[in-house]
């Protein structure tokens, strides 16, 4: 399995990759030019700021050959999904078995208030996890319609601990045309060098984040969304330690009408980051480097049940590599990685028009592998077919609403492959 990164034990400073900085920020800028020139609906994806425990500390959980088989199986429904993403606008959860002792677990809440002609509030709420820990995030702020369709908002993941606010600032424009952009900067621990003295930013952390859903001519929607978190440093004199970050992902979504009935979805993301630790004290330098790499690519043919029966078929290729190296503990020092290929198809069945059935067979083709050189007992692989069976019924009750009964069977071994069960209520 693919064990975490662990915690940060007197692990490296670096300097950011002056070639990947610039990069990152050409990557940026060419797709903040095309989504103010696209004259499109645009649609965002969510900022991903820099969240200081975990980073320093890693993500505590273990991945098996299953895990992203199982987020898989039990995603929200593809139309759904891209419901969500046009509206934003209220209630979804999927709570779905990984382990015995472990659920994936995926909620969001989400609401605007118009409060006049000018004034409005948000709420947004979001239980999630990523390659660094599992997360919850909850901003609240006021944001104003200004001229020409632009709007501003400001919001705040507010909890007790004062250095542990993050501050959320966006700006959005939408035309007569129905011509949309959204742009946000975060400032995590917004005023942490303030409010304590036993960790400091020397370098502070900052997110830059673009993103949108354009439907263009022909029925065919394009989205797209970059997330830079650019290099930060943080002093930790207790420990004499440094430690260093930099982060960017990026992704996009084309869905291309096939005829009048089928629909070609492809989908693409990458994410590259390092994280850097040095303690520098009176037994000499420890350091620690870690990278990560992730890649995914996914394409599927779909046919809406248009009437009773539609189906969809596709596959997806899935890669993460995870490098640790420390110099001064070369035991410990590894490289974990992780290659999936899936097959997947199913059916989607409207037994009433309340009721829909959607099973789904689901290849999942594992090469993982840890590779420590120096430390044997760290040695293991993991390949092979791992296959599962679902079989989601979902009930619908009207403007949208709906609540998903997922069993799954592991079809490679021929017993329970978990169970999952989602609710959406749109507001």
């Amino acid at each position: 399995m693919i064990r975490p990164p662990g915690p940060a034990r007197r692990l490296t400073v670096g300097t950011e990759n002056a070639k990947l900085a610039v990069v990152k920020h050409a990557i940026l800028r060419v797709l903040v030019v095309s989504l103010v020139l696209a004259p499109v609906t645009l649609r965002a994806w969510d900022p991903e700021p820099f969240r200081r425990d975990d980073e320093l500390v890693g993500r505590d959980f273990e991945y098996s050959e299953l895990t992203f088989l199982h987020h898989f199986t039990y995603r929200y429904r593809p139309a759904l999904n891209r419901a969500w993403r046009r509206e934003r606008q209220g209630f979804r959860t999927t709570v779905g078995s990984v382990r015995s002792d472990e659920f994936y677990v995926l909620e969001e809440l989400r609401k605007r208030f118009q409060l006049n002609d000018r004034l409005l509030f948000d709420f947004r709420q979001k239980i999630d996890e990523d390659f660094d820990g599992r997360y919850d995030r909850t901003l609240t702020g006021f944001g104003c319609r200004l001229n020409r369709g632009w709007t501003a908002t400001v919001m705040g993941d507010f909890v007790g601990e004062k250095e542990n606010i993050d501050a959320h600032l966006e700006l959005g424009w939408l035309d007569a045309g129905n011509r949309e952009v959204q742009f946000a900067v975060v400032l995590p621990d917004a005023v942490f060098n303030r409010k304590t003295e036993e960790m400091e930013y020397t370098d502070r952390p900052l997110t830059f984040f673009a993103g949108g859903r354009c439907l263009a001519g022909s029925g065919i929607e394009i989205g797209a969304w970059v997330n830079v978190n650019p290099a930060l440093e943080l002093a930790v004199p207790a420990d004499e330690l440094i430690f260093s970050y930099d982060q960017v992902a990026a992704g996009g979504e084309v869905l291309l009408p096939l005829g009048e009935a089928w629909l070609l979805i492809l989908d693409a993301g990458v994410e590259e980051g390092s994280r850097d630790w040095v303690v520098s004290g009176e037994q000499g330098l420890t350091e620690r480097h870690f990278k990560r790499e992730h890649r995914r690519l996914g394409v599927t043919f779909e046919r809406p049940p248009g009437g009773r029966l539609g189906g969809w078929f596709g596959a997806r290729y899935f890669g993460l590599t995870e490098d640790d190296h420390r110099p001064q503990e070369a035991e410990l020092t590894g490289e974990s990685t992780r290659e999936e290929k899936m097959l997947h198809a199913g059916l989607t069945w409207r037994l009433r028009d309340d009721l829909l059935l959607w099973p789904g067979l689901y290849l999942n083709f594992v090469d993982n592998e840890e590779d420590f050189p120096l430390n044997p007992d760290l040695q293991d692989t993991e390949d092979g077919l791992f296959a599962k069976v679902a079989l989601p019924l979902e009930f619908s009750f009207g403007e949208g609403a709906s609540v998903t009964i997922n069993q799954t069977f592991r079809f490679d071994e021929a017993r329970s492959g978990g169970t999952d069960v989602q609710v959406i209520i749109p507001f």
